[in-house]
């Protein structure tokens, strides 16, 4: 019987002692967590540096790398010289990438425009309420007039539902112009 009991009855929560009033400025009292960390960090570095230094140990003085070309040892430290040429492509690249989004977005920017144009003389089209009326016909001529009239309504209708999708897929290319110029 007590054993369940004792299931149920909460437990005091560990809490490990803060530094001392008098002691505070001696500075921050490691605890055994603190200390963990800090001795693998300390054992990883160590570790490290162990195989740094094999490898210069056993490093063959005749061996030879061509970046070795580009580097200098001046008062003791070493020093790699880039190439002029590398720098020179490097800006060359970059300007036709910022050209490249500059062409993208203009079109981009073109397309938002004709779109707009497209939306705003297809919505005056619309702007009415449709209404329903019942139509009296005296021949069949007036009828097929009706129904091409119905038809040529309903598929500027689609049109518009289309353009809509393509000022959403505007919107899209946008954002990922944004994006690029971003980075």
């Amino acid at each position: 019987m007590l054993k369940n009991i004792k299931k149920y009855i909460p437990k005091r929560k560990y809490r490990e002692r803060s530094q001392f009033e008098k002691r505070k400025k001696k500075g921050f009292l490691e605890k055994k967590k603190d200390y963990k960390i800090r001795a693998e960090d300390y054992h990883r570095k160590e570790e490290k540096y162990k195989k740094l230094k094999e490898a210069a140990r056993t490093r063959n003085p005749d061996e030879f790398y061509h970046r070795m070309l580009k580097a200098k040892i001046i008062d003791g430290e070493h020093i790699e010289f880039s190439d002029e040429k590398n720098l020179q492509d490097k800006i060359i690249s970059n300007t036709q990438f910022i050209n490249l989004v500059n062409f993208k977005k203009s079109q981009i920017e073109n397309e938002k425009e004709k779109l707009k144009i497209d939306l705003q003389l297809k919505s005056n089209l619309f702007k009415g309420k449709k209404h329903k009326n019942i139509l009296y016909y005296d021949n069949e001529d007036d009828v097929l007039k009706d129904e091409m009239l119905n038809k040529k309504r309903e598929r500027e209708e689609e049109e518009i539902k289309i353009d809509n999708d393509k000022l959403n897929k505007y919107k899209q290319k946008v954002k990922n112009v944004k994006q690029l110029e971003a980075i």
